[in-house]
């Protein structure tokens, strides 16, 4: 293809498109929007400015404590929580590429992302220690591994070493960070495929990818700052097809379900009929066993405001 240029423009054309600048926005223009959250079948809460005040604590752990630099890979075991979203934006705001380790495939092919990629440090959630646990003897990039609860680190049984502990870590930094402005085409996020024909391919998604995906995807479903998205799809394989970046860029609640099953997802319908969510996305593996649980409900929840994409596989009619 010919690349024609033009006359030169004076509109701000060397302005990065990056992940930093949409949650800086949400938190300019939406500071006390609500972000919802499950762990421990609790349901939690605190605001778009308060999760930037964690982001900015894990942005200086990251870089004082680890000496995390850019370019290094960090890789994230975790559900779709409040820590997985801090670590959305804090990893790729320092110039870091957050690789993204997905839960579904085999601790092979698990162990073979980790090394390709030459992730520095894993993130873990507690109950995800078995896993980090299973491939931990065949890394050989890795230096170490944060754990992630809220449980103090003298009660963390685990064989991972060295390992830190999330809330500790970041309690001892400050909520004042000098946030960089990332070149757009620099990798904020590795995703890799599930391996069906080989082994997983790396594809590495630039912030001007994500940045520009978020205005078609916030386009194409309408999502503004009145909406309230529950993330069903997972957060730790394909961005969550870039839903948690389109809350952030139009200042919409967001509902963290934390971890769930598809043999019970009663838990994402009972938060969805609480928090009024107006939209959510996901496969017809979940989509359906939510129909059939809203179905054997007394009193049917009004929907009327309410958005669905499915992806994945085809739906039923």
């Amino acid at each position: 293809m010919r690349l024609v240029k033009g006359s030169p423009s004076t509109s701000m054309n060397d302005y990065q498109l990056n992940t930093t600048t949409m949650i800086r926005h949400a938190v300019r223009n939406f500071p006390d929007r609500e972000i919802v959250y499950r762990s421990d079948n609790q349901i939690h809460r605190y605001t778009y400015k308060e999760a930037f005040n964690r982001m900015s604590k894990v942005a200086n752990f990251l870089e004082i404590q680890l000496g995390v630099k850019p370019g290094d890979k960090i890789g994230v075991l975790d559900w779709n929580s409040k820590r997985h979203f801090e670590l959305y934006f804090a990893i790729p705001g320092i110039g870091a590429t957050l690789l993204q380790m997905n839960l579904r495939i085999s601790a092979d092919d698990l162990s073979y992302v980790t090394n390709h990629s030459e992730a520095k440090y894993i993130f873990v959630d507690e109950s995800l220690l078995p896993v980090a646990e299973a491939i931990a003897p065949n890394l050989t990039t890795v230096e170490g591994f944060i754990v992630m609860s809220d449980k103090p680190l003298s009660e963390i049984k685990t064989s991972l070493s060295p390992l830190y502990h999330y809330e500790e870590g970041i309690e001892k930094e400050s909520a004042e960070y000098d946030w960089p402005m990332i070149d757009e085409t620099t990798a904020y996020s590795a995703c890799y495929t599930s391996g069906t024909t080989g082994k997983p391919k790396g594809v590495y998604y630039s912030h001007r990818n994500i940045y520009l995906h978020t205005l078609e995807a916030a386009t194409l479903i309408g999502v503004n700052s009145h909406d309230c998205l529950l993330v069903i799809v997972p957060m730790f394989h394909g961005q969550s097809w870039g839903f948690v970046h389109v809350a952030a860029m139009m200042g919409a609640k967001i509902i963290l379900p934390g971890r769930y099953a598809a043999e019970d997802t009663s838990p994402l319908v009972d938060l969805m009929i609480e928090e009024k969510v107006t939209f959510a996305g996901g496969s017809p593996a979940i989509f359906m066993p939510m129909l059939h649980y809203i179905r054997t409900l007394e009193r049917k929840p009004d929907l009327s405001r309410a958005r669905f994409l499915s992806g994945a596989t085809e739906p039923p009619v």
